[in-house]
Formats: structure tokens, C-alpha cells, sequence
């Protein structure tokens, strides 16, 4: 206890459970990282992944601090990027295409990894795409064509970079 290794120490154990399946367990040991550790910042994006993918929104204000962790992320783009990406989805699950948008274009603006880079402008197309429907089905068809050429563009983005086989056919049609 009180070494600079205690973060990190809590980080393996977090990891360790997360390997074994074990992500009640996972995610408290994440969660005992404290801000002022040199791995918090990535102990949030990963303690993200792991709540989105366990369906747990609830649980990212009462615990974790993504929007904090963005603001210290200054100086690693890469890490920076997967939480805005992580804000992302948070948005698009709970209906905010807006929000979703906004999180995804600094993912992009932020980061080189390619697996990140071809979801954020999968899922922002798909979001522009909503909000184009949305702005359409209000009569503003103006707006709402506005936004279908930017869903189109990351469609098109999407398709000439290399993407994973079934993230490309689901683009392809969508297009």
C-alpha cells in the first residue's frame, strides 16, 4: 500500500479477472485505481470497454470517470481517442446521435489505430444517417440531406480503408 505500483498492481489484478470472465470482480479492482496513479487515465478506457460490452451504463458515472479521464488523455492521442469512442457508444445507447457524433469525430481526430479509426466511422455514418431520418421525417429535408451526404462520406471512408470482412459487407449495404 502507498507505492507508485499500487495502480498499477490493481490494474493487472482487474486484467487478470477480466481474462478469467470474472468482470464484477474485474471491474472493482478497476475501480480501486486512484486518479492520481499513472494508469488511471487507461483504467478508465479499459473498465469502459468492459461496461459497454456487459451492458452496465449505469455504472459509469457511479464508478469510473470518463469524461475526466479524456481531460488528463492530453498527451496519448491513442488512449484519448478510444475514450471519446467509449463516450460514443455510451451515446448511441442511449439515443443520442448528437452526443455519439461529436465523440466519434474526436475519436477520429485523435487516433491511428485502424480497428477504432473504421468503427467510429462506421457508427458515426450510421448516427448521421439518424439524424438525417429524423430531420426528414420533421420536414426538413434540407438538414436531413445534409446530413445523409456526411453519412455517405463515412461510408465511402469506411469502404476504401481495410476494415474487417463483415464491417465492410455491413457498410457496403448500408451505403
Amino acid at each position: 500500500p502507498g507505492s507508485v505500483l499500487e495502480g498499477q498492481i490493481w490494474k493487472d489484478k482487474a486484467l487478470d479477472y477480466k481474462k478469467l470472465g470474472r468482470v464484477d470482480e474485474a471491474i472493482a479492482a478497476f475501480a480501486q485505481v486512484e486518479r492520481e496513479s499513472a494508469v488511471w487515465t487507461k483504467v478508465q478506457a479499459e473498465a469502459g470497454e468492459m461496461l459497454l460490452a456487459a451492458g452496465r451504463l449505469d455504472e459509469f458515472e457511479t464508478q469510473f470517470d470518463i469524461n475526466g479521464a479524456i481531460e488528463s488523455s492530453a498527451d496519448d492521442g491513442e488512449t484519448r481517442a478510444e475514450l471519446h469512442y467509449i463516450q460514443a457508444r455510451i451515446a448511441r445507447e442511449l439515443g443520442d446521435p448528437q452526443a455519439e457524433i461529436e465523440h466519434m469525430s474526436e475519436a477520429l481526430a485523435h487516433g491511428e489505430n485502424e480497428q477504432i479509426r473504421a468503427y467510429a466511422f462506421f457508427f458515426r455514418g450510421l448516427a448521421y444517417y439518424r439524424q438525417g431520418g429524423a430531420a426528414d421525417a420533421q420536414g426538413d429535408s434540407l438538414a436531413g440531406r445534409r446530413f445523409f451526404e456526411s453519412a455517405l462520406e463515412d461510408l465511402d471512408q469506411l469502404l476504401t480503408s481495410s476494415p474487417a470482412a463483415q464491417l465492410r459487407g455491413v457498410a457496403y449495404r448500408t451505403r
